[in-house]
């Protein structure tokens, strides 16, 4: 069978661009939204109107957690446990890539989250967040260490590492260190918003989330 490999190229390279720009176009969609005021879901619904992506991109849904992050932070007290990251309130080029590469398997290549970030709030006070991705098929674990108290996460360092690279305080993660990250939460879920910043993120208990996912099958 013949092969026009400059013509592949050439198709292969104008459909990334077309991801590429249609990521954006959702991504400036997402960043103009103006939230309108909306009665919650329930726990269920939450967890369940998050796509395999991790992006909530329904504009419905994203005023549903938006409401979720700016009304009903009642309760002071944090229980200790392992959380996994579920929504947050801002979006940038990780919301990007994460939309354009369902269907672009370039992008997917380029990069790719491996698993939803975890948070670990231990008794002793020792907080510690965990980030993993791929670029080039290559994994690369991103690891926040520090602790809490009075309600506020004070981040000590960070470090990258893989099989073939290791960085101690990055300066991509710098920035969000310097600031404390205040937690406060609801019934269901932990909200986390960083000092002087209205972005907030919100996370949900591993035992939580799974009763739901097994509740589904």
């Amino acid at each position: 069978m013949y092969f026009n490999l400059p013509k592949i190229l050439t198709y292969a390279s104008s459909y990334t661009i077309c991801a590429d720009f249609l990521g954006t176009y959702k991504l400036n969609q997402l960043r103009n939204y103006n939230e309108t005021a909306i009665l919650p879901l329930k726990f269920n619904e939450y967890v369940n109107s998050i796509p395999k992506s991790g992006v909530v991109e329904d504009k419905t849904y994203r005023s549903k957690w938006n409401y979720l992050v700016n009304n009903e932070k009642s309760y002071t007290y944090i229980n200790p446990g392992n959380y996994s990251f579920c929504y947050r309130n801002y979006v940038n080029f990780e919301e990007k890539w994460a939309m354009t590469s369902r269907f672009s398997p370039i992008h997917r290549l380029l990069f790719k989250f491996a698993r939803p970030t975890e948070l670990f709030l231990m008794k002793n006070n020792t907080a510690i967040l965990k980030d993993e991705f791929k670029i080039l098929g290559l994994s690369l674990r991103v690891k926040w260490d520090g602790y809490y108290i009075n309600n506020t996460i004070h981040w000590i360092s960070t470090e990258i590492n893989s099989r073939f690279y290791n960085r101690k305080n990055p300066s991509i993660s710098e920035k969000q260190r310097a600031k404390p990250w205040t937690m406060t939460r609801n019934t269901a879920f932990l909200v986390l918003n960083q000092y002087g910043s209205n972005n907030s993120l919100i996370f949900v208990e591993n035992w939580k989330k799974d009763l739901v996912q097994l509740s589904n099958h």
